[in-house]
């Protein structure tokens, strides 16, 4: 779990519940229905939800940790953190200085920061036709 509760866990000062954690759950199973049964994608925008540092960790510590973790560099990193819920994925993204810029819980077969890019997919083509 220390990959989940690493570095810049923001929220609210406190050590205290606001019970939100619940009401949230209950959100990301919906979503996860919707997925299930018909495809659509849903993002939460944690940051923009009034939890506290404790509401973040009851959160993190009930979805766990699957079997999949990316960490990507751009221009900052990003740490994407499949849960123990197949489909529901933990994602933060930090600037160069290291600041958690967004910390997101996505809904989805494969997060979009970690699906290649059409355009990029051609440009690979064409620089394995040059190597072939």
């Amino acid at each position: 779990m220390a990959d989940l509760k690493s570095k810049n866990v923001e929220g609210p000062a406190g050590d205290f519940s606001t019970e939100n954690v619940k009401p949230l759950l209950n959100e990301i199973k919906h979503a996860l229905q919707r997925l299930s049964k018909d495809g659509t994608s849903s993002t939460i925008d944690l940051l923009r939800l009034p939890l506290t540092k404790q509401d973040l960790a009851e959160l993190e510590n009930f979805l766990g940790q699957g079997e999949v973790k990316i960490k990507l560099k751009s221009l900052g990193a990003s740490d994407i953190i499949e849960s123990r819920f197949s489909g529901v994925w933990l994602v933060k993204h930090f600037d160069a200085s290291d600041k958690l810029q967004a910390r997101l819980i996505e809904i989805t077969p494969i997060p979009s920061l970690a699906a290649a890019p059409p355009e990029d997919i051609a440009v690979g083509l064409v620089e394995l036709n040059k190597l072939l």
